[in-house]
């Protein structure tokens, strides 16, 4: 059986499980939802094919233990998609957040400055995830997602793999095409 984890994935989940700090409102009928921390998963060794995690990697507290927890419960054959926001989208958000919810704009610099929101690059992001045993095989700047409350591209979106997988990266392609 092929599962998905979504790592932080809250009201807009793309996996057949969510793992998030707090339950969302609105919950879908067909996703399971896991309250846990994300440097410290709570599921089995090899237990998903595919983990995915968009725009929460920013929050974790620490991404490399994060990346070696994705690496212990992805099977040898499944492949991570992380994709993390930018200096530059958190300046995006922060204005749209402004027009429409002023407290809550103030809540969101009050959490970058508390949490101490870890900003990345493309080359940053490669280099912690080779670190942790994997094999970036693709990366992309500027990637915008319909779901999202801002569809201006702001985004670094990478696909890998685990070292030792066996994937042929042809069939990888095809099936990243669809995400």
């Amino acid at each position: 059986m092929c599962y998905v984890l979504d790592v932080g994935g809250g009201e807009h989940p793309c996996g057949d499980v969510v793992l998030d700090i707090i339950p969302p409102i609105n919950k879908l009928n067909n996703v399971e939802y896991v309250v846990g921390d994300a440097c410290n998963l709570p599921f089995r060794s090899n237990s998903f094919s595919k983990v995915v995690s968009y725009g929460s990697l920013n929050y974790f507290s620490d991404d490399i233990k994060f990346f070696r927890e994705v690496s212990r419960v992805l099977r040898i054959e499944g492949f991570v998609v992380i994709s993390v926001l930018t200096y530059y989208s958190f300046l995006i958000n922060c204005i749209d957040l402004l027009k429409r919810d002023p407290i809550g704009a103030f809540k969101l610099i009050f959490n970058t400055i508390r949490r101490r929101y870890r900003w990345y690059t493309v080359k940053s992001l490669i280099d912690r995830l080779t670190y942790c045993g994997f094999k970036v095989i693709m990366s992309y700047r500027n990637v915008s997602f319909a779901w999202r409350p801002t569809t201006t591209p702001h985004n670094i979106l990478v696909v890998a793999i685990p070292s030792s997988s066996t994937l042929k990266l042809d069939f990888l392609a095809t099936l990243t095409n669809k995400l």
